[in-house]
C-alpha cells in the first residue's frame, strides 16, 4: 500500500504568487486610471490642426468683406483672418454634459453666396468640452523651453481667442492642460501638457510637462 503525499504551496511559492498579484494590481490601476488631461491635450492638438485646415480650405477673405467689417479678428475681418478658436472657461453650459467645465470651439468666417453681398458672420465649426477635472488655459506666445517657462504656475491673463490666416499661418499660442481639484480649483495630481503652435503654423507640438 503506497502513501499519498499532500500537495501544497511552500512559503516561498506563496510569496511569489502574492508578489505577482501585487504587480498585476498596480498595472491594472495605472491602466484603468482616467487620463482626462491627456485626452484633453490630444484633442486640443487635433482641434488646432483642424482649425488650420479650415482656414486654408476657406481661402482669402474678399477685400470688400474686409472693408465692410474693418475690426480685427475675432470681431471683424479687417485683418483677413479666416478662422479663430475660442476658449470658454468655467461654468459654461455644455449640451448633454453636466460634468463640463470649459469648451474650445473653432469658428470660421462664413461669407454670403452672392459676391455683391458682403454679409459675413463667424459660424461655429466644432467644439470640444472638457470635464470639470480638467483646466485649460491659452497664452499668446510660444513656450518651448525645457519643462515649460511657467514652472507649474497657471499663466495669468490668458487671451480667450487666437486666429488663423488662409495661408496656414496663425497667431502664436501655447495651451496648458492640467488636472484640478473640484473642491477649490487648485492643481491636482496627474500629468501636465503644453500644446504649442508656432506662428508659421504646421503641426502643433505636444509637451508632457510645464
Amino acid at each position: 500500500m503506497r502513501d499519498r503525499q499532500q500537495a501544497g504551496l511552500t512559503i516561498v511559492e506563496l510569496m511569489v504568487v502574492v508578489a505577482i498579484i501585487g504587480v498585476l494590481a498596480a498595472l491594472a490601476a495605472t491602466t484603468l486610471k482616467p487620463d482626462w488631461e491627456g485626452n484633453g491635450a490630444r484633442e486640443v492638438a487635433s482641434l488646432l490642426r483642424e482649425a488650420r485646415r479650415e482656414a486654408v480650405a476657406g481661402g482669402a477673405i474678399r477685400p470688400e468683406v474686409s472693408t465692410a467689417y474693418p475690426a480685427l479678428c475675432p470681431t471683424g475681418f479687417g485683418d483677413g483672418k479666416r478662422v479663430y478658436i475660442a476658449l470658454d472657461q468655467v461654468g459654461v453650459s455644455c449640451p448633454d454634459r453636466p460634468d463640463c467645465n470649459s469648451q474650445l470651439t473653432i469658428f470660421k468666417a462664413k461669407e454670403a453666396a452672392l459676391l455683391t453681398d458682403t454679409t459675413t458672420t463667424w459660424a461655429p465649426v466644432v467644439s470640444y468640452w472638457f470635464r470639470d477635472e480638467v483646466e485649460v488655459t491659452i497664452t499668446a506666445g510660444v513656450d518651448i523651453t525645457p519643462n515649460g517657462a511657467q514652472a507649474g504656475a497657471v499663466p495669468p491673463g490668458s487671451p480667450p481667442t487666437r486666429c488663423f490666416d488662409p495661408d496656414g499661418t496663425a497667431d502664436p499660442m501655447t495651451l496648458y492642460v492640467r488636472r484640478r481639484n473640484l473642491a477649490d480649483g487648485t492643481a491636482a495630481g496627474g500629468d501636465r501638457y503644453r500644446i504649442v503652435l508656432m506662428p508659421a503654423g504646421g503641426t502643433p507640438m505636444l509637451f508632457k510637462d510645464w
